[in-house]
């Protein structure tokens, strides 16, 4: 039985990675859109939480005696909000702590859009623009909250929130860890050869059950036959392979969407015993060369 480390980090993306699709592929949304309420959405996340995920979660915590997992998403409208009711972009300002290296961290003690609002202090917002922050907002605690479920978490993980390129130095500075025992899993390619980063396939499809449980949860919570032309309109903007929804060219009818993977698949898991020691033999090294 090999020792576990004392501490490891697991950092989470969101989209494409932790959860199915682009912020779900627009299915959220769409449940927002057609009023339905909050409840709906936050169970519409727990299916579209990444199969893959709770297997990596287990193997970390057969290596550590602590997990720590953290939400590292990258969302540009979070930080600067482009208004499309005013054709103008400005900074999105909260919580003075919450901010650091160009990034905000929602911390775990924030459980409502409304404990997140109460500490806004940016610019006055249109009532419509309050609508859609909030709405955004909305989904990215329903997305944190189906991971607390997936993984059985004891209390929520922090959420950073970045407008560029993730810098894994500064949020392990902000959040106080080390990157010893840390981990990103991310689908984003740009990040391939970080040594704390894991680059998995983008989730853009779900195994045979899983998809049938989230087209049948749309269907009884929001019949497609029910969406509004407007919405049909904003659905089929997308890019093919991430619509929601399909509409027949003879019928016109409208039908949920979501591709059924055709492989299964296993994420790899790192070894944070072998990551410490080359970790501590590249700090040598430089050490070495600096003498």
């Amino acid at each position: 039985q090999p020792s576990r480390e004392e501490k490891a980090v697991l950092m989470l993306d969101l989209d494409e990675t932790s959860i199915y699709g682009n912020d779900g592929n627009d299915l959220p949304i769409s449940l927002q859109w057609m009023g339905r309420p909050a409840e709906d959405v936050r169970q519409l996340y727990k299916l579209l939480v990444s199969p893959y995920l709770r297997d990596v979660y287990d193997s970390f915590q057969r290596q550590a005696e602590r997990v720590d997992v953290v939400v590292y998403t990258r969302r540009p409208q979070m930080l600067t909000y482009k208004s499309s009711f005013r054709g103008i972009s400005f900074a999105l300002r909260y919580h003075p702590d919450w901010h650091s290296h160009g990034q905000v961290y929602f911390p775990a003690s924030v459980h409502t859009v409304d404990d997140i609002m109460r500490q806004y202090t940016g610019p006055p917002l249109l009532r419509e623009e309050d609508t859609d922050i909030r709405s955004s907002l909305e989904r990215l605690l329903a997305a944190r909250s189906a991971l607390v479920s997936e993984l059985g978490l004891s209390s929520p993980p922090v959420i950073a929130v970045t407008g560029g390129v993730k810098n894994l130095a500064d949020t392990a500075q902000d959040l106080k860890f080390s990157l010893d025992h840390a981990f990103l899993y991310d689908d984003n390619i740009e990040l391939v050869g970080n040594p704390n980063v894991v680059t998995v396939l983008p989730v853009q499809s779900l195994p045979e059950d899983r998809q049938r449980r989230v087209l049948e949860f749309m269907e009884e919570r929001l019949p497609a036959r029910l969406l509004d032309t407007e919405l049909v309109e904003f659905l089929m903007e997308s890019k093919a392979f991430e619509r929601a929804i399909e509409v027949c060219q003879n019928t016109g009818d409208v039908t949920w969407r979501v591709p059924r993977a055709s492989a299964n698949v296993e994420w790899a898991v790192p070894s944070l015993s072998l990551q410490c020691r080359r970790l501590r033999d590249q700090k040598r090294d430089s050490e070495a060369l600096q003498d």
